[in-house]
Order: C-alpha cells, then sequence, then structure tokens
C-alpha cells in the first residue's frame, strides 16, 4: 500500500454479523510504485514480511544509484533465509541480469552485482532496483540489516 492513497474494502456475508476491522502496517518495506532509497556503504534495518508463492506475497523493495562503473556487493545479515533480484527498471519488471545478479535462499549472504557478465560490472550514475523476498513457505516476518557498497 501506498501513503496518501485511498483504498477500499468490501466486506460481506450472509445474515447480520458486527464486525470488527483493524488495518495496520504490514513488515515488509518500500513498494514496486515507491522503493526505500539505499545509501550506498551505508547499513539499513530492514523487514519482509509474507512467504513464497511465486508471486508479491513477501517481497520488499530497495533502490540505490551507482557512483561509478564497478561491481557492488549487497551485504545482509538475516536469520532466515531469503533472496534478491537485481532490476533495471523502476517497474522491477526487467533484470540486469538474473545469471549474474540474483541471490536465493540464504542466511547472512553477500552478492556481488557484476552487471551482464562475470567480469563485468553496473553502470556509472546509474539507479538499480532491488526487490528481497522472503523464502519461507509460511508466512513470518523477518528482520535484516542491508548494505550495498563498492566492492573491494
Amino acid at each position: 500500500m501506498n501513503a496518501s492513497t485511498t483504498y477500499y474494502i468490501r466486506i460481506y456475508g450472509y445474515g447480520l454479523g458486527t464486525y470488527t476491522l483493524t488495518l495496520s502496517k504490514g513488515g515488509s518495506e518500500g513498494s514496486k510504485e515507491n522503493p526505500v532509497e539505499l545509501t550506498l556503504g551505508t547499513a539499513h534495518a530492514g523487514t519482509v514480511e509474507g512467504y513464497t508463492s511465486g508471486s508479491d506475497h513477501g517481497n520488499s523493495y530497495y533502490k540505490f544509484t551507482t557512483s561509478d562503473a564497478d561491481k557492488y556487493t549487497l551485504s545482509m545479515t538475516n536469520s532466515d533465509n531469503l533472496g534478491c533480484k537485481l532490476y533495471s527498471d523502476s517497474g522491477f519488471s526487467s533484470y540486469v541480469s538474473s545469471q549474474y545478479n540474483n541471490c536465493y535462499a540464504g542466511a547472512n549472504f553477500s552478492k556481488t552485482f557484476t552487471g551482464t557478465s562475470s567480469s563485468g560490472s553496473l553502470s556509472a550514475s546509474t539507479t538499480n532496483y532491488l526487490g528481497i523476498r522472503q523464502t519461507s513457505a509460511t508466512s513470518k516476518t523477518t528482520t535484516y540489516n542491508i548494505t550495498v557498497a563498492k566492492a573491494n
């Protein structure tokens, strides 16, 4: 859900009844429309809530802008298995390269993004879009620290 947006909820059923409705902020961060901006080299405390189902049930969305053409490393400290995908577009639909820029189910992982080849780099002054996904089969909230920095 996005801030300053009106949402409508439909409740229906059979017969008379009394309802109590509570709406609260979920545990995932950002959205495809409004990803959280990461500052290079600065740790960010994040959360992702949900489960893996082949769709958007458990994703947090981020973006970062490269300073130079170089390799960049994503470092995460997390207690559960999470995955990531790096996208080249703000719609989170075009992978930079699925072979060199995705990370799969891991706890406390590090992934170096190399662009479109293993010896390549990400382009200078370019905004990249990062999706972090929950890989659990059951719904849960996972907290983590996430850092993106130029690779050493």
